[in-house]
């Protein structure tokens, strides 16, 4: 009777240790596949667009608390006051006072001279203008302005005089949501300029009306031309026009190897496309409101200036009195110069927007969901709860912040993390009905 009990109890407690073991089993799975449905949901729902009102918001609190500021570039804005008082509201903005702007800024010691400025209307004052960029390039320092596109031969008379106001042929014309076309051209000979780099501008928004992503480079009928961000920073880098062409006709799977050794490598998507990763507005650049005082203070004598925030700096003069020019963005509303200057000096530091590829992301909330449910399985229910609000979280926290930085996701976790605990409580309050049974 003795070894007849005994062994029952052992086969009970063998059928026991099976049940259990079985039961674990069928609850990880149970668990894993709760963690991998909420990943396909929230990935899909991420890949479709559905998070990026929230990305805002969140881009423009973690860029306050970085309190990143350029080193490399200085701004210098045409107001309202300005293009009223100083260019007495006239259009195309007075070349004589341009040049007059670029032979103070040149000897002040900027690096490069940039104009985000419409040059595609030619004027009298032309030779002025060209001449202070040539003075410039007698101090080695050159001159950034923005390009007109040579329509293809082939086209009929009315697309020719079309495409001589749009820069963009039309069936690769960039347009807003509102179906604005928005380009930058010049119509200066800019053959008499020893040291004019061109560079195309043309600036799309996303279908929500965002401002995300900027170009590298644009196809034309005669080659390769740079976005004038790019054309800015290889200038700031030390490369002449044919030199920053060179890189572009050298790309290699989707790379832009820029600026002499070591080069700045530029990774780009679809269709030449960069993802800034903004520092924010002209509060994050050391600038100049006040043309007419700097013009003032320093006129043609600037060798007693000292160091001023121009000094081997790139300067990009742009205007902000077109209220047409202001763009959404993830980190608040900015003037065409203010996103051509965070793309500018992203590619210079090196700071773009590398995106983590989908299957990449998914793969990591789907592992997140796996070890969640492990944790579940291996504690109790408390020691469980614990182990993933002290120790998980904060960890997958600071990686989405890093990602999110860096690559632009944000690992979704919270509905992961929450779906599987959720699940993980109630399986165990499960299993202990079953044991007290």
């Amino acid at each position: 009777m003795l070894y007849i009990s005994v062994n029952i109890r052992l086969r009970m407690d063998g059928t026991e240790v099976t049940f259990r073991r079985s039961s674990r089993i069928r609850h990880w799975i149970r668990g894993f596949s709760i963690g991998f449905i909420i990943s396909v949901v929230v990935s899909v729902l991420a890949l479709l667009g559905h998070f990026r009102p929230y990305e805002n918001p969140f881009t423009a609190v973690l860029q306050q608390v970085l309190g990143k500021k350029s080193q490399d570039l200085a701004l210098v804005f045409i107001t309202q006051d300005e293009y009223e008082n100083g260019f007495k509201a006239t259009s195309p903005l007075s070349r004589k006072r341009l040049a007059r702007l670029i032979d103070v800024l040149a000897g002040l010691g900027a690096r490069v001279i940039a104009l985000d400025i419409d040059l595609s209307d030619a004027t009298s004052q032309d030779p002025q203008f060209l001449a202070a960029v040539n003075r410039a390039a007698e101090k080695g320092i050159p001159v950034v302005i923005p390009s007109i596109l040579s329509p293809k031969p082939s086209l009929p008379d009315s697309a020719q005089a079309y495409t001589a106001l749009h820069p963009y042929l039309p069936e690769t014309h960039e347009k807003t949501d509102k179906g604005d076309t928005l380009y930058q051209g010049t119509g200066l000979d800019t053959s008499l300029g020893r040291a004019v780099i061109h560079g195309g501008s043309v600036f799309t928004l996303d279908r929500d009306g965002v401002f995300r992503n900027a170009r590298a480079f644009y196809h034309t009928d005669t080659g390769v031309i740079p976005a004038f961000p790019l054309a800015l920073a290889g200038a700031y880098l030390g490369l002449s026009g044919p030199e920053i062409t060179r890189a572009l006709e050298g790309r290699h799977h989707h790379n832009i190897a820029l600026g002499k050794e070591p080069a700045v490598n530029i990774h780009y998507g679809s269709k030449g496309k960069i993802t800034p990763n903004f520092l924010g507005n002209y509060e994050h650049f050391e600038r100049v409101i006040h043309v007419q005082a700097l013009l003032d203070t320093y006129g043609s004598d600037t060798s007693s200036a000292g160091k001023t925030i121009f000094r081997d700096k790139a300067v990009l003069i742009g205007g902000v009195f077109d209220k047409n020019d202001f763009y959404p963005t993830p980190v608040g509303r900015m003037s065409g110069m203010e996103i051509i200057a965070n793309t500018a000096q992203n590619i210079i530091t090196g700071g773009l927007i590398s995106h983590l590829s989908f299957w990449k992301a998914f793969g990591l909330e789907v592992l997140l969901g796996a070890v969640v449910a492990l944790v579940f399985i291996l504690l109790t229910p408390m020691r469980a709860t614990l182990a993933c609000l002290l120790l998980l979280m904060p960890v997958v926290v600071a990686v989405s912040l890093a990602a999110f930085s860096s690559a632009l996701y944000w690992f979704d976790f919270i509905p992961t993390i929450a779906g599987v605990m959720l699940h993980g409580i109630i399986s165990k309050i499960e299993e202990n009905a079953h044991e007290t049974a």
